[in-house]
């Protein structure tokens, strides 16, 4: 089956157990996601402030296939660790420019400096 996107692809993480969720980003910031391993996507929409957040970066912890963080290209921070099903909001002061670091034991901590 042949999915298509609004843009792209810019990156892809393989996330839950036995990396059969695959999350997806485009050039133009569109999240994707998909449960059957990349067999059809459903759009991820993440807000911040009422708006709609363009991504321009997601990472996976090292310590848990279930723990992945998006960034937005004003730097909103959002995190999940259910393999996307669901993402909250990080909260962090304007100063954070982001330099993101995963804790090497506790899959639950991070760095943000």
């Amino acid at each position: 089956k042949k999915s298509q996107f609004d843009a792209p692809v810019v990156d892809i993480l393989w996330l839950g157990k036995d990396r059969e969720v695959v999350m997806l980003f485009t050039e133009r910031g569109t999240l994707h996601r998909s449960s059957d391993q990349a067999g059809s996507f459903e759009e991820t929409k993440l807000h911040s402030d009422q708006r709609q957040v363009h991504v321009v970066r997601l990472l996976m912890s090292p310590n848990s296939s279930f723990i992945a963080l998006a960034v937005g290209n004003r730097l909103e921070t959002f995190a999940t660790d259910d393999a996307g099903l669901s993402w909250h909001e990080i909260h962090h002061p304007n100063a954070i420019r982001l330099s993101f670091m995963f804790h090497p034991n506790r899959p639950e901590w991070a760095l943000l400096s």
